[in-house]
């Protein structure tokens, strides 16, 4: 978050600060909240049920015919997402391997509507609930990957190889983000769990080290790769870049630090990181209207004002398109802006220090205990933290939302949480 910031201010874009006593208040609050909110959940001893051996052979039990279902609705939605209203295989192998040839054409290609494609909406509604438990499955999938039978670590495979060649064959990142992530993060968590549960000898960070590197590594190449296919910042000249006409700043600080060969990768990472940042500025121009905890989700207000009540209008989003032409679509608002609609711009501290307290819970109890769904929570708070101030990553998809809340409640449920401050 302190990176981030960083980066937006002295960064290669030109952003304009509105009210800039009060945005960078803000911003050290928010992230001094969510250190002590992460203090007190560290000093807060954790009462775990044990979780025992027969509780996870269980789990292993029904979670190979669990990924077979989700491999199942893998297959229905990338149908879907190439506009199919029939099972062409055919066709669907094509458009894959041509998107996976040109991203950027797939990008373009792909299909977000689903009333027109296999299922239509009754699809949809069932998907919604299996999406409770679908991507939770391929985490515990991940998770399990070495104690996992031969069948779990097939359809595990498939599961994370359908994502990711998915997400390449139209273009976009996070799919291909989550996996790396996970699989980094539960393998530095496993690591640091086996030492503390069996009292092993002591960890080798060298390797959790460079598999962090890697993932970087490959976050940053493929980043790159689906930034330049579809025509995004590293493919045009620094004259002409812009984001919502914000263009760049030539006297930033970075054109004097990098090469000139990584100088579009910056400003491609930049506008990635820091384009929230500037619609949260924004946000502070534009009055705050209560909107009861159905603020925070994208795709939630979108759901309720299409299907029940225009709710959309009331969202800083919508008002600073409106006055700015800021796109709610298109460009980014920190994930600070969409907490802010339900809680005010300064009403967030407290989401923050709730975020670092739970944060803190989960970190705990992954090290300390066997529990997979303090490893899953860790894993979605993490993301979470990552892409605060870009967007609010898993409260936007309805493929994350709902397994994130199941988790939450499945992690809760067994786990006693206890306040203490010293």
């Amino acid at each position: 978050m302190l990176f981030t910031l960083l980066l937006y201010t002295i960064g290669p874009f030109a952003w304009v600060t509105y009210k800039p006593f009060l945005f960078y208040s803000l911003q050290i609050f928010y992230i001094s909240f969510f250190v002590l909110g992460y203090i007190v959940g560290v000093r807060s001893p954790n009462r775990a049920r044990e979780w025992s051996g027969f509780g996870e052979k269980k789990l292993l039990k029904i979670l190979t015919p669990l990924l077979v279902v989700s491999a199942i609705f893998l297959l229905i939605n990338m149908f879907r997402e190439h506009g199919y209203a029939s099972f062409d295989f055919s066709g669907l192998y094509k458009d894959i391997i041509s998107g996976l040839t040109d991203m950027g054409e797939g990008y373009v290609n792909r299909n977000v509507e689903g009333e027109n494609t296999i299922g239509g909406l009754a699809y949809t509604a069932v998907y919604m609930l299996w999406s409770l438990f679908d991507f939770n499955v391929i985490l515990l999938g991940i998770l399990y990957f070495k104690k996992g039978k031969r069948l779990t670590k097939i359809f595990t495979i498939i599961c994370c190889a359908g994502i990711v060649m998915h997400f390449m064959s139209i273009g976009t990142n996070i799919g291909v983000f989550r996996i790396i992530l996970a699989i980094f993060i539960f393998y530095a968590i496993n690591k640091l769990n086996n030492v503390v549960l069996n009292k092993s000898k002591r960890v080798s960070m060298r390797k959790i080290y460079i598999a962090a590197l890697v993932a970087v590594i490959a976050i940053v190449v493929y980043f790159k790769a689906t930034m330049k296919s579809r025509g995004g910042d590293v493919y045009f000249s620094l004259e002409h870049c812009n984001i919502g006409g914000i263009g760049i700043n030539r006297d930033s600080i970075c054109f004097k630090i990098f090469p000139e060969e990584l100088y579009m990768l910056l400003v491609s990472l930049s506008s990635y990181f820091t384009q929230g940042l500037y619609g949260f500025s924004l946000c502070t121009e534009v009055p705050w209207t209560p909107m009861f905890g159905f603020g925070m989700s994208y795709q939630v207000v979108d759901m309720i004002s299409d299907y029940l009540w225009d709710i959309e209008k009331y969202t800083f989003q919508f008002k600073v398109q409106e006055i700015f032409s800021w796109s709610r679509s298109l460009q980014w608002a920190s994930a600070y802006s969409w907490m802010a609609n339900d809680v005010s711009l300064y009403g967030v501290v407290i989401i923050m220090f709730i975020l670092g307290f739970f944060l803190a819970k989960s970190f705990k109890a992954s090290l300390t205990t066997s529990n997979p769904f303090a490893k899953i929570v860790l894993f979605y708070l993490t993301i979470t933290c990552i892409f605060l101030p870009c967007n609010y990553q898993i409260m936007q998809s309805l493929y994350t939302l709902p397994a994130f809340i199941m988790a939450c409640i499945c992690w809760l449920c067994t786990t006693k949480v206890k306040i203490r401050i010293r």
